[in-house]
């Protein structure tokens, strides 16, 4: 009986999550602003960003992440080594996929 009932609330869990994502990482960003965790924070931005093209938090959170890059020196070297090692990867994927 007990198993039964968590696995309700996990399903219930499960779809407000679905249908309420972009608010909840939009409330997360926002908790870790507050707390001075700039790399979680923009994180959670990008998710709204990457994820969630329709939201209405979507402009604001491209805000926030171009006031994060600028505010926070290590973030944006973060990001560029990120970049950086995403397109040799991306480079290395079309190699290996180009059959010519």
């Amino acid at each position: 009986m007990f198993f039964k009932k968590l696995m309700i609330g996990f399903i219930i869990l499960g779809i407000m999550g679905f249908i309420y994502g972009d608010r909840i990482f939009y409330f997360q960003a926002n908790l870790m602003i507050q707390w001075m965790y700039d790399f979680p924070a923009y994180e959670a931005y990008d998710r709204i960003v990457r994820y969630y093209p329709s939201s209405p938090h979507k402009a604001e959170a491209r805000k926030m992440m171009d006031i994060l890059i600028k505010r926070n020196g290590d973030l944006r070297k973060y990001l560029a080594t990120r970049d950086k090692d995403i397109r040799k990867i991306e480079e290395k994927r079309a190699q290996n996929e180009n059959f010519h």
